[in-house]
């Protein structure tokens, strides 16, 4: 593949006249003095020239660009998983407030000398209530 030499504006054209600058073309011989660069700490802003807050900074910028992201729950879906999850809250509450309270009952009645075999029917039940609620759901669960 031959190569083909630009014209440089000091280049004359066949016929002696100076040939047209192309458009766009610098310069480039090797007597043109470079300019010395430009200290870059000088042109960066505070979050360039450190690190950390460098990478502080991208991972910050990362997150905004994922929450923008995020499709948010209306008002209304607000509204209704709020009262969900305090609705479950309550239940379960009370469920346990009123567990402790029977096995503190219940336990008390074990330790009592006249009251054994309210304990042990007291048992047997619970194993019952237990056993046939596992026995109901087990294919289920």
């Amino acid at each position: 593949m031959a190569r083909t030499r630009t014209r440089s504006i000091h280049d004359t054209a066949e016929n002696g006249t100076v040939a047209p600058a192309e458009t766009g073309r610098r310069d480039r011989s090797a007597t043109a003095a470079r300019q010395p660069a430009k200290p870059r700490a000088q042109s960066q802003g505070l979050i360039e020239r450190i690190p950390v807050v460098r990478s502080i900074a991208g991972y910050l910028h990362g997150v905004r660009t994922e929450i923008q992201k995020v499709t948010w729950p209306t008002r209304e879906e607000t509204l209704r998983l709020t009262g969900v999850v305090l609705g479950v809250t309550i239940f379960f509450s009370i469920a346990l407030g009123l567990l402790d309270t029977f096995l503190s009952w219940w336990f008390q009645k074990a330790f009592h000398p006249d009251s054994e075999t309210t304990f042990l029917i007291i048992a047997v039940a619970v194993i019952a209530v237990v056993g046939g609620t596992w026995t109901l759901f087990r294919h289920r669960i």
